[in-house]
């Protein structure tokens, strides 16, 4: 991420993956820029999976009801970073955290601002799971000041009530719905869209 020319990574002191992979994004930066160069022009915008959507939902399915919870924060990471996001920085997710990874992308500013949070859930069984994982997201979003998290889930058992979500600052995906939708859109444009739609869908 660059302000003005000025390359940045806001992160945690202690987080040696994350700091180390944005060390290695300053050094591999270009070391000047054309006159004339927008700010816009120089962001790396996220693309479409395409067929390594396939790939990923058919690996889904072949161990659906049989995926660790290590697997299924393996394949959400892969997909982001394969759509080419500028940071995946990923943790057990703990009681103070709430969330599994943390995100930066530089083509979600300025509208979305990094970075974007996620929790991962493996099963939502019904309507109070689904409440207290929203909660709990809830408030890794209130305590880190961030704007947008997602939850992302590999199976549910028919009482996931979107409709019933009023926070806009969160978005709910299904493993595979997530991954279909990244193999049409990139990272970026998939979280604005999606945001988009639950911005309205509560006004």
């Amino acid at each position: 991420m660059f302000l003005g020319d000025v390359p940045y990574l806001r992160t945690e002191l202690d987080n040696q993956e994350a700091i180390g992979v944005g060390l290695d994004q300053v050094l591999a930066a270009p070391k000047g820029k054309g006159k004339g160069k927008s700010r816009k022009d120089s962001v790396k915008k996220t693309k479409p999976l395409g067929a390594a959507a396939d790939r990923l939902i058919e690996e889904i399915r072949a161990n659906r009801g049989q995926m660790t919870e290590t697997e299924f924060l393996d394949v959400v990471r892969r997909a982001i970073a394969e759509s080419g996001v500028s940071t995946v920085v990923g943790e057990p997710a703990s009681a103070d955290r709430g969330v599994d990874l943390a995100v930066w992308s530089d083509d979600l500013e300025p509208l979305i601002k990094n970075p974007v949070v996620i929790e991962l859930k493996s099963r939502l069984q019904g309507k109070k799971h689904f409440e207290q994982a929203i909660a709990q997201l809830t408030r890794a979003l209130d305590m880190s000041r961030t704007q947008l998290g997602l939850l992302i889930y590999t199976a549910g058992d028919g009482d996931i009530d979107q409709e019933a979500l009023h926070d806009p600052r969160i978005l709910v995906f299904s493993l595979e719905e997530f991954l279909r939708l990244l193999k049409e859109k990139g990272f970026g444009d998939l979280l604005r869209h999606a945001r988009n739609v639950r911005v309205h869908a509560g006004s």
